[in-house]
């Protein structure tokens, strides 16, 4: 049986005689070989050999909308001859290109001729999720249906880590994969090739500012030595694997490759990173929520009081507000972006805004619904503008105030995670994270503290509530 070398060498002999050539005809002597020649290379006249390529012991010949597959079995043997050469006993297959031809001589017949035309253009059945950037993208999914003439039966929009699971449960049948996934070493997922070549080639490179060369040569020359050439897609998958499946830690990954062995130590690490990494997103995370709900008091009462003053400028007000509410959190995130950066400073603008609504309605629904007959005594007593509001329709309105500041407050806390998506930090980060990992534990270290901090919240303004509204109202 041809061994690897010798399937190699037959490819770089016949490449150059065949590439660039039109199939003229087909000659099929011998349909019986180790599997049955199928009915498609029969019908292979018109079209062009793009080039030959070999996977493991087969070559194939890229005919633009499928392979031309030979494998040479025990006995085979394939050579370049003029056309019409007569044929020998054991001659099966003759490939016509022009004025020569290319030959399968097979004694023992466990050689094959094949054809395919792409696997997924045969199963218009099956069920996909794809990342939305890439069934939205050119060079993604639209160019890779069109290439193949592909037709599914459903395809999804779903969070890529998300994908894994939902194919692993059989709610899908096809996603698309990053080939360095740690995923891949434990689902053990069939790739699909990319026969068609529409994916370019894609190389890890080292990425160093030019002054560390300079000043570092032996450094440099080092890291060189100890990473160009041995990391692909195989070996970062497992390094992947150790990180987003075993919970080790990244430093512990990398140690790991560059000792060539596995790290001993255990996710325990981790742990105690998570724990500190919490207690500083604690800290982000109450600065959102404290620096948007104090802005969006700071302007929601003023525009309450100016609404329940001006009636008809105020329904108009609270309408344009309410409108701000309809629009997603996430996307009133993205909306900040051109206008502030990436960080925390739109999040912190884009919160205040989702939280002025509450503020605002309640504080003219709770000036609107004062006793006239107290304003009548008070204008009675000649108290000015100022001093009626702050003596009388503030207090007066205190608990309804209140209670949409605590709304406020404790919504806000929810809707901050959302920061994450644009840099803002705060428990998101850890939801995010979790979210790219499918990684349960590390979501519900981002979504448990948020709901403490929301109920300790609301825990904090019912006492509040006891010191700002006059007891008499309470």
């Amino acid at each position: 049986m041809p061994e690897l070398p010798e399937v190699e060498v037959t490819r770089r002999g016949i490449a150059p005689q065949l590439a660039g050539r039109v199939i003229s005809a087909v000659a099929v002597r011998e349909p019986r070989l180790r599997w049955p020649v199928p009915k498609e290379v029969h019908g292979l006249a018109g079209r062009k050999v793009a080039a030959v390529r070999r996977r493991g012991k087969y070559l194939l010949l890229d005919c633009g909308d499928g392979h031309l597959i030979v494998h040479l079995g025990m006995s085979g043997s394939l050579r370049v001859l003029p056309r019409g050469t007569p044929a020998q006993k054991h001659d099966h297959f003759d490939l016509v290109l022009g004025d020569r031809m290319l030959r399968l001589r097979d004694p023992r017949r466990f050689g094959a001729v094949l054809w395919t035309s792409g696997d997924l253009a045969a199963h218009p059945e099956l069920r996909a999720a794809f990342s939305s950037g890439f069934l939205e993208r050119e060079d993604g999914w639209p160019g890779l249906r069109a290439l193949y003439g592909l037709r599914l039966a459903r395809t999804d929009v779903m969070e890529h880590a998300l994908t894994y699971r939902a194919i692993a449960s059989g709610e899908v049948d096809l996603m698309d994969v990053f080939s360095t996934d740690g995923q891949l070493e434990r689902l053990r997922l069939r790739l699909l090739e990319d026969d068609r070549h529409f994916f370019p080639d894609y190389s890890a490179v080292l990425l160093v500012r030019r002054e560390l060369t300079e000043r570092f040569p032996r450094t440099w020359a080092r890291l060189r030595e100890t990473l160009e050439g041995r990391l692909d897609d195989h070996r970062m998958a497992r390094l992947n694997a150790l990180v987003d499946l075993d919970g080790r830690h990244v430093a512990d990954a990398a140690a790991a490759f560059l000792s060539g062995g596995a790290s001993a130590s255990t996710g325990a690490p981790a742990r105690h990173a998570i724990v500190g990494e919490i207690a500083a997103l604690t800290r982000d995370h109450l600065l959102l929520v404290a620096i948007s709900v104090g802005a969006a008091v700071l302007l929601g009462i003023p525009m309450g009081i100016l609404a329940a003053r001006f009636r008809r400028a105020g329904q108009l007000e609270l309408s344009v507000i309410a409108m701000l509410q309809t629009v997603p959190a996430l996307a009133l995130l993205m909306f900040m972006i051109p206008l502030f950066g990436i960080g925390k400073g739109p999040a912190l603008v884009a919160l205040s805004l989702y939280a002025l609504l509450p503020i605002a309605r309640n504080t003219y629904a709770g000036l609107m619904a004062i006793d006239r007959t107290l304003l009548e005594i008070a204008w009675v007593l000649r108290l000015g503008e100022l001093r009626r509001l702050l003596r009388i329709e503030l207090p007066l309105s205190a608990i309804t105030i209140m209670a949409g500041i605590k709304t406020a407050a404790v919504t806000t806390v929810g809707t901050a995670t959302l920061a994450a998506f644009i840099g803002g930090g705060g428990y998101g980060t850890l939801i995010v994270r979790g979210l790219a990992l499918d990684d349960t534990g590390t979501i519900l270290a981002g979504a448990a503290p948020a709901a403490l901090m929301a109920l300790t919240l609301h825990g904090v303004f019912e006492l509040l509530d006891h010191w700002i509204v006059p007891r008499g109202l309470r």
